[in-house]
């Protein structure tokens, strides 16, 4: 099993930023849309679904992995906002500090016994499915089905998680070529750092859709 690269440092990124409990720090950085982090704007932080292609349990992993290795530390904050009982945050020790002035990178292996979970595919997802493989065209099927275009690529990058679409059905074969060259496997970045890199005609979505085909293939690792 190859080490995961990048990780550590994203996780770094956001705790600096903000100091909060742990089940957020993962919501963050899953880019969870539940109510909680929509209320607080957590949606807006850079860090924002960094580490979407992991599940919730693999995020938790390189946690408690961190907490355990003495990079991360847990703070009660109860006093501080008069409360009666225990509120924990995140903070980084001074071994962590040390690995962000450094620039050092923390690879990690996840064990094969952490579920690699996904969502089922529900009905609207499959609906979206079934009218792009016979339109071809995101346009008409957003189009078709009165929904946003973000929505049938989210759509998408579903079916190509679940290896029922190919990331080529989707993004032409020179953008494909273009991001192979800029996006290494197992090393992961945000988002917005992608974007940078990128030919201005690569999109969002397009780098989204091509993400999720190298988390399938991580997926085979760990099932072979």
């Amino acid at each position: 099993m190859k080490p995961i690269t990048n990780i550590s440092k994203i996780i770094f990124a956001l705790i600096q930023e903000k100091s909060l409990g742990k089940t957020i720090l993962v919501k963050i950085l899953k880019g969870s849309k539940a109510k909680d982090i929509l209320a607080n704007n957590y949606h807006l932080n850079k860090c924002f679904g960094a580490l979407y292609w992991f599940s919730e349990e693999e995020i938790t992993y390189i946690f408690d992995k961190l907490l355990k290795d003495n990079y991360l530390r847990y703070e009660n904050i109860a006093d501080e906002l008069g409360l009666d009982f225990p509120v924990f945050k995140i903070y980084l020790t001074e071994k962590a500090k040390a690995a962000v002035k450094t620039n050092e990178d923390i690879p990690f292996e996840i064990p094969e016994n952490i579920s690699i979970n996904y969502h089922k595919l529900n009905e609207t997802i499959i609906e979206t499915y079934e009218l792009f493989k016979i339109k071809k065209s995101i346009d008409s099927v957003a189009f078709e089905r009165n929904l946003k275009i973000n929505t049938i690529y989210d759509h998408l990058v579903d079916c190509i998680l679940h290896k029922i679409l190919a990331v080529e059905e989707v993004i032409p074969q020179e953008k494909i070529d273009q991001m192979k060259r800029i996006i290494q496997p197992r090393e992961y970045r945000r988002l917005s750092e992608l974007k940078g890199l990128l030919p201005e005609e690569i999109s969002y979505n397009e780098i989204k859709c091509y993400l999720a085909s190298l988390r399938t293939k991580m997926v085979s690792e760990h099932e072979n």
